[in-house]
């Protein structure tokens, strides 16, 4: 009885964990879908839109996912003191964000109808 227990609790932290990452996809599928950025602008915007939970160490390896995944593209640039990597949202990206923001609202308003009708049932 304890295993299941445990296994259902790892299974919900697996969802969960998928569902943040789903989120922050989208975030930054969003900022890219506004304009090309390097990693360090998209850092920054999260953390004035969202929170400080954003880091570095969060961000690269996103990034890394979702430009092997074909969602964005990146070019490198030759500054004067550094070399930068520019990110572009690709098509693919644009039509995904665009299917996780139809899925998302989608799923919203039928969280809103169970908290309303659990409302209802209490009244």
């Amino acid at each position: 009885m304890v295993y299941i227990k445990v296994r259902e609790t790892g299974n919900i932290r697996k969802m969960q964990r998928g569902i943040v990452r789903t989120l922050i996809d989208m975030f930054v599928l969003r900022i890219l879908n506004e304009k090309s950025a390097c990693s360090y602008e998209i850092l920054k915007t999260l953390r004035q839109q969202e929170s400080s939970y954003f880091s570095p160490s969060l961000i690269y390896p996103l990034l890394h996912d979702l430009e092997l995944e074909g969602l964005v593209v990146s070019e490198h640039i030759a500054l004067k003191k550094r070399n930068i990597r520019l990110y572009t949202i690709s098509d693919k990206g644009k039509k995904t964000l665009s299917d996780m923001e139809k899925n998302f609202q989608f799923l919203i308003r039928k969280w809103q109808k169970c908290v309303n009708l659990n409302i209802s049932a209490i009244a």
